[in-house]
């Protein structure tokens, strides 16, 4: 949607090559997260990567959630982000057919995928100043990084981060006596 908008696609009509491409990619990409859960099984969930982002628990949550609710997990998942992903890798590794998975995902990205590229395509100036203020944050996270590393370098070569010798006595004089009144 937002490329359309960079290229001055006039009308919703002229929107519709864009849909496609986009329910295709996206597809592209939830059929081969769940191609991985149904070639590499269970195998997929105890990698490194997967303990850190999915929970033992969690799986086991989402496992038992699949098979009390079936097909409408699948449909339900398009539309939460962050659960989407794993929730296909799992419908993999419990074998749902593919044209099960297909056709409840398929059936879901009717729905999102012509909001976001519409949204996209529609606000696309307002994705285009959001850009600019970020792009301005950057600069300025950039700038007092700099500052805060000179300032360490500075302070490390200029003996300014070295602590002053403490006035304690040496070790073979002995230490002042308190006078009697």
């Amino acid at each position: 949607g937002y490329a359309c908008y960079k290229n001055g696609v006039p009308d919703l009509y002229h929107l519709i090559p864009m849909f496609v491409v986009t329910w295709v990619a996206i597809g592209g990409g939830d059929l081969i997260a769940f191609t991985v859960g149904r070639r590499w099984g269970g195998a997929v969930f105890q990698t490194r990567l997967m303990k850190r982002l999915v929970s033992e628990a969690g799986r086991a949550k989402a496992e038992e959630f699949l098979i009390r609710y079936g097909n409408r997990t699948i449909f339900a998942a398009r539309f939460l982000p962050g659960i989407r992903m794993p929730t296909y890798l799992l419908c993999g590794t419990l074998k749902v057919p593919y044209a099960t998975f297909m056709l409840w995902d398929g059936l879901a990205m009717l729905i999102s995928v012509p909001i976001q590229v519409y949204l996209t395509w529609r606000y696309g100036a307002v994705l285009d100043e959001a850009l600019i203020y970020v792009a301005k944050l950057n600069r300025g996270f950039l700038v007092m990084a700099i500052i805060v590393v000179l300032v360490i370098y500075i302070r490390m070569h200029s003996g300014a981060g070295v602590p002053a010798p403490s006035p304690v006595p040496p070790p073979d004089e002995p230490p002042p006596q308190a006078k009697d009144p």
